[in-house]
């Protein structure tokens, strides 16, 4: 899991939202069993809880996004995989790609 605040922009961006969840499945070597799912919250959009919810069904699993773009541009990402992949690596990855400021890694061995 990781957790952190990004560019505002990126998490009103439904497209690279896709993208990314996209780019997650390839980096961690896993087959996508469906695309990414985006919707928005039903809430007005400067409301606090407001952001956009993504998920995607992989083999072994899931990946998941949700982001507050206006709680300090906060962004959630969680892979969760019974099959195991290079969690480091990810987590590396998605910190330069994302320019992540006051990342939260958390990963836990299923």
């Amino acid at each position: 899991m990781l957790d952190g605040k990004v560019q505002k922009e990126l998490l009103w961006d439904h497209h690279y939202l896709y993208d990314l969840m996209q780019k997650i499945c390839k980096r961690i070597k896993m087959k996508a069993l469906t695309p990414p799912y985006l919707v928005h919250a039903h809430l007005p959009k400067n409301h606090p809880r407001a952001g956009i919810t993504g998920i995607m069904v992989i083999e072994y699993s899931h990946i998941s996004i949700h982001t507050f773009p206006n709680k300090d541009g906060h962004l959630m990402i969680d892979v969760f995989s019974c099959k195991k992949f290079d969690m480091e690596g990810l987590a590396k990855y998605l910190l330069k790609e994302l320019k992540m400021k006051e990342p939260k890694i958390r990963m836990i061995e299923r």
